[in-house]
């Protein structure tokens, strides 16, 4: 559950900072392309990072 948890950690960022965008009517490009790219990483090295992060601190 831990890497799971780890993991979540910059989708929640991501969402706290698309709504503040949306809440504010402050739309930005950047911000969109930061997010498109960061959630691909994410997601295409998820497999290792939670197979490392069990080693660490799983059970």
């Amino acid at each position: 559950m831990i890497p799971n948890i780890i993991l979540a950690i910059p989708f929640i960022i991501m969402g706290i900072l698309t709504a503040y965008t949306v809440l504010y009517k402050k739309y930005s490009w950047i911000i969109t392309i930061v997010t498109v790219t960061l959630i691909i990483v994410v997601r295409y090295y998820e497999g290792d990072w939670v197979y490392s992060l069990q080693n660490k601190y799983g059970n």
